[in-house]
């Protein structure tokens, strides 16, 4: 009898490809605007300091967030150099830590048939995975968050102290990444599994909290997680408590006039931002929440994912990267799934067609059309070999379910590699940061100086530049009052009428300031492989040297 590939082999050989595709071209594309720009700077700046504590951007203090983000950054900047490599490398090692975490929790909860699953549906979940090409706190975030959770349910399962106070300490590294609203989100959580998992019954349930620990484990949370914000208070006063208040409390409860379409933003972000396999979590999720027996083996991961659900769409403010945090409970009920057959053959069959071939084939065509109209080469087709061989195998291996529920996995993992291989290099052809980095700082010789940009602000600039950099209106051109050499990167048909400058740099730049909205990115550069280019500027470097060359009031000091 012929040898068939064990279905747990093949798992394992995808979830290798998978974590290597993270790391090709990891360092390739130039700081991405606007959110990675004050990541960049930022480290930039701590490392030229030698200071963990106060962070700047743009030669600016910096209160945004707290400093977790900027300390793993910072530490591999430190360890491997600063480029964009370096600074991205800590996000890809804390997303593949969150896959493993995800599995472990799977594993403890389910038994180790589901853990590499869930560790694979959460490694390709299309919004975590595209949170891994740039540096930013969702990914961090995801990860302690992930911790914390992994600890408790050890907790829960082994009844280990050890693991109890992991789980409170791993809160209060949470709060550091993101700050003190994520102490009320997960203890909501262990609250609410606790008064669930005692049958609603309240003295069961306070003498579970008990065994929680909750108000010892509260203060240990709070002692760690809110160490910088005193800090930032004590030093910096007023002025950091105006940022804390517009970047948590005003994010809660600013009013907003449509909530009916508020009451389904999240829905249809766990729609899109969870495919491939969000088709087959969310019948799965709903018919067992209809069954008892299901619903109390499920019970953690269902209450993990109510309770960011519910949060966040009480919450005025609402980015789809809020949700991100929820994969990992979405993960583990998928992977219980997949790894076990537990429905009527009727439901089983509708979940192949809708949750299982849809996407995969949806995943596959628009993997031809980006190779057709962003002209890839021919030779990445060969990545199609991957899904064709989850259907191959499926159709000849006695483990055919198993293996089957990997086609959606296996499109997915081929577009993304065609993007991280062929796609996201060649968009450097209109993104010419770097390059006008390199020519200011050529010409500065390490002096300080300003550089003014025309009717915007990119966030990466002051990263490549190593100068202050401010946006000024066109109108403003001829006003600018510095008495210093200056740098202007404007239209370049308003640099016509500056006088006393030489062209260092031209060439196009794209004419929004954010590219995270990157499919609109993505079509403009569409139609300037086209000879389209309206979705570009183009502009020209000056370095401007004025009458007089002294230094005036406000020069930037060297730090």
């Amino acid at each position: 009898m012929r040898k068939r590939l064990p279905a747990g082999t093949y798992l394992f050989i995808l979830a290798v490809i998978t974590g290597t595709a993270y790391f090709i071209n990891l360092g390739y594309n130039d700081i991405w605007n606007p959110n990675e720009g004050f990541y960049a700077d930022a480290v930039r700046h701590l490392l030229q300091n030698n200071n963990l504590l106060d962070f700047f951007f743009n030669n600016e203090y910096r209160f945004n967030k707290p400093p977790v983000t900027y300390w793993v950054i910072a530490l591999s900047c430190r360890l491997f150099g600063l480029s964009e490599f370096s600074i991205r490398l800590p996000i890809v090692l804390l997303a593949l830590g969150t896959c493993f975490f995800t599995g472990s929790i799977s594993g403890m909860l389910f038994g180790k048939k589901t853990a590499l699953w869930s560790g694979l549906v959460m490694a390709v979940s299309f919004q975590f995975l595209i949170n891994t090409r740039y540096a930013a706190p969702e990914i961090p975030l995801t990860f302690f968050f992930t911790l914390t959770m992994y600890f408790f349910v050890r907790f829960i399962v082994y009844r280990k102290p050890f693991a109890l106070w992991s789980a409170w300490i791993s809160l209060g590294v949470t709060m550091l990444v993101k700050g003190y609203p994520y102490l009320i989100i997960i203890t909501a959580i262990m609250a609410s599994y606790a008064f669930f998992s005692t049958g609603r019954n309240f003295r069961n349930f306070v003498h579970e909290l008990k065994q929680y620990r909750i108000l010892t484990g509260i203060v240990i949370s709070l002692l760690i997680g809110m160490s910088w914000p005193f800090y930032s208070w004590i030093k910096f006063g007023n002025d950091f408590l105006h940022v804390l208040d517009t970047e948590t409390t005003y994010r809660a409860f600013r009013y907003q006039a449509d909530w009916f379409r508020d009451l389904f933003f999240f829905p249809l972000v766990m729609l899109w931002g969870f495919l491939p396999y969000s088709l087959v979590f969310i019948p799965v999720a709903i018919a067992s929440a209809a069954r008892a027996d299901y619903r109390r083996e499920l019970l953690f991961p269902f209450v993990w994912g109510a309770i960011i659900l519910m949060v966040f769409t009480i919450a005025r403010f609402k980015l789809p990267t809020y949700f991100i945090q929820a994969h990992p409970a979405m993960a583990v009920v998928t992977g219980w799934y997949l790894g076990q057959s537990r429905f009527s053959f009727g439901f089983e069959r509708w979940i192949k067609r809708l949750g299982i071939f849809l996407p995969g084939m949806v995943f596959i065509m628009v993997f031809l059309a980006a190779m057709s109209l962003l002209n890839t080469g021919h030779y990445y087709l060969l990545l199609l070999l991957l899904p064709a061989s989850s259907l191959i195998l499926s159709y000849r291996n006695s483990d055919k379910r198993w293996i089957l529920g990997t086609f959606p996995l296996t499109a997915l993992v081929a577009l993304f590699l065609l993007f991280t291989a062929s796609v996201l290099p060649s968009l450097e052809k209109v993104r010419p940061y770097k390059e006008i980095g390199a020519a200011i700082r050529s010409r500065s010789d390490g002096k300080n100086s300003y550089v003014y940009l025309e009717n915007r602000f990119l966030h990466n600039l002051p990263y490549y530049s190593r100068q202050k950099t401010a946006a000024i209106s066109s109108g403003a051109l001829q006003k600018i009052s510095v008495q210093v050499p200056y740098f202007l990167l404007a239209e370049e048909k308003d640099t016509m009428a500056v006088a006393q400058g030489s062209t260092l740099w031209k060439g196009i730049v794209y004419k929004k300031n954010s590219e995270a909205a990157f499919f609109p990115f993505l079509l403009s550069y569409y139609h300037y492989l086209h000879g389209d280019s309206s979705g570009f500027r183009k502009y020209r470097l000056l370095m401007v040297f004025p009458g007089k060359n002294i230094l005036p009031q406000g020069y930037p000091e060297r730090e």
